[in-house]
Order: C-alpha cells, then structure tokens, then sequence
C-alpha cells in the first residue's frame, strides 16, 4: 500500500503543479497581451516625439511661420553664428562682374535716327585755362526722352582738342547735366 499512497500524492502533486501551470500560463498571457498594448502606444508616442521635436526645431528661417513668431531673443533663422552688428559676412566672390557674365549696355542709335545733335564745344582748357578751337573730334553721347507717342533722341558730342600734341578730354555740361564717361 505504501505505493499507492506514493501514486496518490504524485497524482495530487501532478494536479497541483498542473493548476499552478494553467496559473501561470493566464498570467503570461495577460503580460502578452498587455506588452501588445505597451508596444502599441510605444509605438504612437515615438512618432508623436518625431512630429514634436520636428516643430520645436521649426523657426523662421526653416518654417512657413514669419519672424515675428520666433520669440524674444531668438536668432534669425539663416545664421547659426552670432555676429557682431554692422558687420557682412566675408564673400567667397570678388566684388563687381563675375567671370562668364555677359555684360550690359545700350548701343548708339545711328546718325539717321537722331533727331537733334547738338554739338557742346569747350573754349578754354580747364587747366592752363588756353583758348580752344573747335575740332571735328567727339565723343558721342544719346539722350532718349520718351513722350507719349514718339521718342527724341539727343546725340551730344563732346569734342576734344590737342593740347601741346597730347589729347585733352574736357569736363562739360549739357542740360545742367554733368556728362559721364560710357
């Protein structure tokens, strides 16, 4: 009998260890199904972590939002360095045309198409103050007013004289107009 007495107690053991493991197996489950949860909003709150620090980096210079709403203090949005007030930032380009820019300027109209020439010529050098003779060389400058219905052109020509056989341009004006050198 001793050994039936042992099989009764393993069989009681047995349906005790089996209840403790139906226990445990509903208790894994629920730790299953509430790690599903977890990781569901683990899930929301990263991306909602993302979409915020994106919009807390946002400032002016980065945003569709106007300067104003950046706050008291804050630095513009394009530079990442304080700078000192009043100073530029140093170019990586030399200053005026860029090698490769095609130029701009507008040519003389012909002599047909002018409608006035007037011709200023100087009397005196403006330096040994010498009387001058007037010279057929010019230079030719155009003046172009537009009126309502047809332009007038100006063709002024500022002449020159040789001086001591060296050439001296002279500083005049047409107009109250001082004439500059195209």
């Amino acid at each position: 009998m001793d050994l039936q007495k042992e099989i009764d107690d393993l069989r009681t053991e047995t349906s005790e260890l089996r209840s403790q493991l139906a226990a445990k197996d509903s208790v894994i489950e629920a730790h299953h199904a509430r790690i599903k949860e977890l990781d569901a909003l683990i899930e929301k709150l990263s991306s909602k972590v993302t979409t915020l620090t994106k919009t807390l980096g946002q400032h002016s210079g980065n945003s569709h939002f106007p300067p104003s709403s950046d706050g008291p203090g804050a630095r513009s949005g394009s530079s990442k360095t304080k700078k000192e007030p009043g100073k530029k930032s140093k170019s990586k380009r030399k200053r005026g045309g860029q090698p490769g820019h095609k130029g701009h300027k507008r040519t003389l109209l012909p002599v047909e198409q002018v409608a006035n020439i007037v011709d200023i010529f100087p009397k005196e050098c403006t330096h040994c103050w010498t009387p001058l003779a007037e010279d057929a060389a010019a230079l030719r400058y155009q003046v172009t007013e537009v009126p309502p219905l047809s332009p007038k052109t100006t063709e002024l020509r500022r002449h020159f004289v040789l001086v001591d056989t060296k050439p001296v341009l002279l500083t005049m004006t047409f107009l109250n107009r001082p004439l500059v050198r195209v």
